[in-house]
This record gives structure tokens, sequence and C-alpha cells, in this order.
């Protein structure tokens, strides 16, 4: 099973997203809105998994995530910190080229990301991201 520490970190990560889905739904009463707040939420999730070793329902949580918002940059660069987090670097510099072409240009934002210290010294990470347009 899984330790006490981890399954308290879960349960108050769902306990979150369920709270904050409530709120986008009774604010809003679109299922638009739903459907968005609820792929963000559930890629969080996947972060939270990951951060705890469990790859299998990190990579679960994250598959759902962009089975619901397939070219949303926000998700996808989500999941590519999750693929981080979990050491999975082809997977991660693959979903992140992906979050790119979906629009997450912030070359500072990326580069000082600590979710995503695996991939900054890859080649592929310097072309996307360059220092040159950090901050621009």
């Amino acid at each position: 099973g899984i330790g006490v520490g981890v399954g308290i970190t879960v349960g108050i990560g769902i306990a979150v997203i369920v709270f904050f889905l409530a709120r986008i739904l009774k604010v809003t009463r679109s299922a638009v809105a739903v459907w968005y707040g609820a792929s963000l939420a559930i890629v969080l999730l996947a972060g939270i998994y990951s951060e705890s070793g469990r790859a299998e329902e990190s990579i679960r949580e994250m598959e759902f995530a962009r089975a619901l918002r397939p070219n949303d940059s926000s998700v996808l660069y989500n999941c590519a910190c999750a693929y981080c987090k979990l050491r999975m670097k082809r997977e991660a510099l693959d979903t992140l080229k992906k979050a790119w072409e979906a629009g997450f240009k912030d070359s500072e934002w990326a580069r000082r990301d600590p979710d995503l210290a695996l991939l900054h010294d890859e080649p592929e990470f310097e072309r996307l991201y360059p220092a040159s347009s950090a901050g621009a």
C-alpha cells in the first residue's frame, strides 16, 4: 500500500480538485469551463502522483487530461513536468514540444521551472526555450 503521508497528500489533492471544480460549475454554469477546469485539475493530480513515485496512476491521469484537452498548452506543459518528476526524459521532452507547438513559449518560465530540470541540458529544450528569448 501507500504510506500514510502519501495517502494524505493525494487525499488533500483530490479534495482541492473537487472544491475547485464545484466552484467553477457554480460560478460559470458552463460545461466547457468545467471540462477545462477538470483537465487542469486532473493533470495537477498527475503531478501529485508523480511526486509520490506513483507512475502508473500519474500516467493514467495525464492520459485522461490529454484526452479532455489534447491541444491545451497548460495541460501539455504540466504533463511534461510530471514526466520529468518520473524521470521519463523522452516522454517529457516530446510532451514539452507539443506544449510549445500549442502555444507555451515562455522561455523564462520554462528555464527556471525546477520541475523541468531534467531537460535543461537537452539541445531540444535549448532550441524550444533559448536563453536569448528568456524574459522577452
